[in-house]
């Protein structure tokens, strides 16, 4: 558990250094979008904490990968799955941050749209991001339905994910409470050398390199965007999908697929000003009235 807690840090200055180094480039107007606001932000910050994750993860490797009780644990296939996930969800979430005009939102938006003869950067996203989650889900091996179930979990993920980046902290908040007891199941199952280690490694690294731009997300000059957004939702899916069991997945995927469907025909911004408690709770650490 220490070293997943030290791959958090890490990720997150990770993704501190390359916001801070790309600030520039993330500023230029292709890249700004309007905020809940109307006001002009610097969106696709996932893409900067991509790179400080892919950098982080690289000066990992390269010194002999982290330490495990006493023992060194090498990069192997989980690995290797876990940091494709982030690498595609960003790439597919940065397509649509640049080449997106936000006219079709929604599952029924782009189904309409495709219908009329148009493939949206969202449709493509959508099918894009199925398309890697069943090829990664049917490399290790496993029943056909720990399969589905593990596909769903992280295309799912990506999806929900992205659906409550409304709002400055609000995604990185949510993601992080889904995955601290997919981690804390996971560091109780980890034996000696077993690749779960090295893959969970890779989802605090990339977790943490979304908390790297929480202070310029706070204070709104800079967004997650959905390259940030899609690849948290996803990794913390795969982080489910190789932790637990097929009935704990199935019953995730019916939650998210819940939430998916809600949101269809309501606003979780709506839904979280009506509390109290959770408005309290979104607002902290941002700078919204």
């Amino acid at each position: 558990m220490i070293g997943i807690v030290i791959a958090l840090i890490l990720g997150a200055l990770g993704g501190l250094l390359a916001a801070t180094s790309l600030e520039s480039l993330l500023r230029i107007p292709s890249l700004e979008r309007m905020n809940y606001r109307q006001r002009p932000v610097a969106t696709a910050g996932g893409l900067a904490a991509f790179i400080g994750a892919a950098l982080v993860l690289a000066i990992l490797i390269a010194s002999g990968w982290v330490m495990h009780r006493g023992q060194l644990v090498h990069a192997g296939q989980q690995t290797a799955t876990a940091f494709a996930i982030l690498a595609s969800f960003t790439l597919l979430g940065f397509v649509d941050d640049v080449l997106g005009n936000g006219d079709d939102r929604g599952f029924r938006g782009h189904v309409r749209a495709l219908r009329s003869g148009r493939l949206t950067t969202g449709a493509l996203k959508m099918i894009g991001g199925a398309a890697i989650a069943i090829l990664v889900s049917a490399v290790p091996p496993g029943s056909i339905g720990k399969h589905v179930a593990s596909a769903a979990l992280i295309a799912l993920g990506a999806n929900t994910a992205n659906l409550f980046d409304r709002a400055p902290l609000r995604c990185v908040k949510i993601a992080t409470l889904a995955w601290l007891p997919i981690v804390i199941l996971a560091a109780s199952r980890i034996a000696v050398g077993d690749e779960l280690y090295g893959s969970m490694i890779v989802v605090a690294i990339g977790v943490g390199s979304m908390w790297g731009l929480a202070s310029r997300e706070a204070r709104e000059s800079l967004m997650l965007g959905d390259a940030g957004a899609n690849a948290l939702g996803a990794i913390v899916g795969y982080a489910a999908a190789a932790t637990v069991g097929v009935v704990a997945q199935v019953v995730m995927v019916i939650a998210l697929v819940a939430l998916n469907v809600v949101s269809e025909r309501t606003s979780f911004s709506a839904i979280i000003a009506k509390h109290r408690w959770l408005d309290a709770i979104d607002r902290f650490g941002s700078q919204r009235p």
